[in-house]
């Protein structure tokens, strides 16, 4: 199936680009050291993802952490949120940058959205209500995404050297309960987020009482006033699940969306063109061999050959 819209998590992508083209390096003007095997690799898959899933006259969307304030504001609910997180040095999210000044100037289908304050997983939710007729795939591997699979919005997830595309039932066969916003947050509140630092909320529990748990209850308030009479759940984890209510309820807060209204997205969405000169320009610094990353672009300035300002062409004999 082909799309209309491609949303893509951005960071996600490009950390999967990044850690297996650490080799791929170039030194800067500046002297700065920089990693672009990660830039060159996120093209390659963003050049397969769009040939495979994209439809002629689509879009493609590139949303971007702009996650300094929005950390903040989960560090007030929780001040250990995403404490474990490797700080990258600056040469990591200077190619980052570069990234997304290709993408500026790639494509005229291309679109980038950061929003300050916002991770990509807040953004999703309200993009695809602000979509409602589009056929969508949401390109990330991170289960917060799957929150806004609709009938019309499916998940491509990178798992066994391949793109696995989930729609709801496919989330339902795989995971054993609905990927609803509610259903999603209940469940990580529960197993938690090492990614983001987020921790186990209950030690122990098994996934199938897990997830029979949070069918039948709609929150942690009502799981927490009805666990007594669970018969499915042994004492010992009917006093962890009560101890932990709490740290839940935490959990639960870090875990959901924060709001961001279309208006937002709107004024922090760019529309991209495709302007040869400045990606001839960022592919050299770079040092990429344009005529394999994009021969679009090595078209309009093809390689001059050495010690001539002419081309050469065979002159035939009168």
């Amino acid at each position: 199936m082909k799309y209309q819209k491609i949303f893509i998590d951005t960071s996600n992508f490009y950390h999967r680009g990044f850690y297996t083209g650490q080799s791929m390096t170039t030194t800067l003007e500046d002297g700065m050291k920089i990693v672009t095997g990660g830039i060159y690799n996120s093209l390659r898959m963003i050049q397969r993802i769009e040939r495979d899933f994209l439809q002629p006259e689509g879009e493609v969307y590139f949303l971007f952490d702009n996650s300094h304030s929005g950390l903040n504001r989960r560090k007030e609910i929780d001040p250990e949120y995403k404490a474990n997180r490797e700080k990258k040095d600056e040469s990591f999210y200077r190619s980052l940058d570069y990234l997304h000044l290709i993408f500026l100037n790639y494509k005229n289908n291309y679109r980038t959205v950061k929003v300050e304050g916002m991770e990509a997983d807040d953004l999703v939710d309200t993009m695809v209500k602000m979509n409602p007729d589009d056929s969508i795939l949401l390109v990330s591997n991170d289960l917060d995404w799957f929150r806004a699979i609709r009938e019309n919005v499916h998940v491509a997830k990178y798992e066994d050297k391949d793109y696995h595309i989930y729609d709801k039932q496919g989330f339902i066969e795989k995971y054993g309960f609905e990927p609803t916003v509610n259903r999603i947050c209940l469940y990580k509140s529960f197993k938690g987020d090492a990614g983001d630092n987020v921790p186990i909320g209950v030690e122990g529990i098994r996934t199938t009482v897990l997830i029979r748990l949070i069918s039948e209850f709609d929150s942690i308030q009502d799981i927490y006033r009805h666990v007594d009479d669970l018969d499915y759940i042994s004492p010992t984890f009917k006093e962890r699940i009560k101890e932990n209510t709490p740290r839940l309820l935490m959990n639960y807060r870090l875990v959901n969306y924060l709001d961001v209204s279309p208006e937002e997205i709107e004024e922090n969405t760019f529309v991209c063109s495709f302007n040869p000169s400045t990606l001839n320009s960022l592919y050299k610094t770079l040092d990429f061999d344009i005529s394999k990353i994009d021969p679009r672009v090595y078209q309009f300035f093809p390689k001059k050959e050495k010690g001539s300002f002419f081309k050469l062409e065979k002159i035939p004999r009168a």
